[in-house]
């Protein structure tokens, strides 16, 4: 590994190649595919290609046109992986897309997660603060439970603190605190906010997106009362447990379907547990 090290505080570009350490704070763009023992990203970071890091920690926009595979990776805040992720952890806060496939040995998630392939790991813990989408889940152990979806904050109204600093522009969009009390909006950094009653049917009266981050300028949409769900074609892991999931096919050695729940096929060796919130078309017990 080269002992190089590459830093932008405001705005600028960083050459592809193989670097000690990244540390982006503002704008950054990196021109082409990318290595690193470390990635510290503050702000919007764009990557033209792979990257690979013994550790990458995002807070703020993160992009990558690429596969990344990194020991850890964690990002706060809304990241786009075009072509996949491979890491020994990953801890996915905010809004997580993905075009490919993510394999780990642990995987963390609180937010809303689009992945259009399988997420695959040992251990696979999901909070669900927004609405997602996995094609298949496939783990040693699987727990989805919606979060909660109560803000903090004065009854019907929304703070916004903004900290940092981008250079010229004079402003960060790289930290941003919602608060809100019931009827209210909650956001936690980059991902989706949910507000009002919520509770465990996953229902929420407003859901807040950044739509973008340029200098000072912050653009939010509203889009209105939505229902938090994780949707999947199929989970499989030896203990699985779900809460607010729709799913063609779900099978276990141990399977616990929770609250707020659509299944069409569970499929288990050992126990089930249906909560009575939930609908099940067609259980199977299968011989080991």
């Amino acid at each position: 590994m080269s002992d190089r090290n590459a830093e932008i505080k405001g705005a600028g570009t960083i050459a592809s190649g193989t670097y000690d350490t990244i540390r982006i704070k503002g704008s950054g763009q990196v021109d082409g595919p990318v290595e690193a023992k470390v990635l510290k990203l503050s702000g919007s970071s764009n990557f033209a290609g792979d990257v690979k890091a013994g550790e990458l920690d995002s807070n703020g926009s993160l992009n990558i046109d690429g596969k990344v595979v990194a020991e850890r990776f964690t990002s706060a805040g809304a990241a786009n992986v075009r072509d996949g992720l491979k890491a020994g952890e990953a801890e996915l806060r905010g809004a997580f897309t993905s075009g490919s496939d993510i394999s780990a040995r642990r995987v963390k998630t609180q937010g809303a997660i689009t992945i259009d392939g399988t997420l695959k790991a040992d251990e696979i813990d999901i909070t669900l603060r927004g609405k997602s989408r996995v094609h298949t889940i496939s783990g040693g152990t699987i727990e989805v439970r919606l979060g909660d979806n109560n803000g903090g904050g004065g009854a019907g109204g929304v703070s916004v603190s903004m900290s940092g600093s981008t250079g010229a522009a004079g402003a960060d969009a790289s930290a941003f605190s919602f608060g809100a009390g019931a009827g209210g909006v909650a956001f936690a950094s980059g991902g989706r906010s949910t507000a009002g009653t919520g509770g465990r049917g996953g229902s929420v009266s407003n859901n807040v997106y950044i739509e973008s981050m340029t200098g000072s300028a912050v653009s939010v949409t509203h889009t209105g009362a939505e229902e938090i769900k994780l949707h999947a074609e199929t989970i499989e892991g030896s203990t699985v447990k779900l809460e607010a999931t729709v799913a063609n096919t779900v099978k276990g050695a141990r399977v616990v379907i929770g609250a707020g729940c659509q299944i069409d096929t569970v499929e288990y060796t050992e126990t089930l547990e249906v909560d009575k919130t939930s609908k099940v078309g067609k259980t199977v017990k299968k011989t080991v």
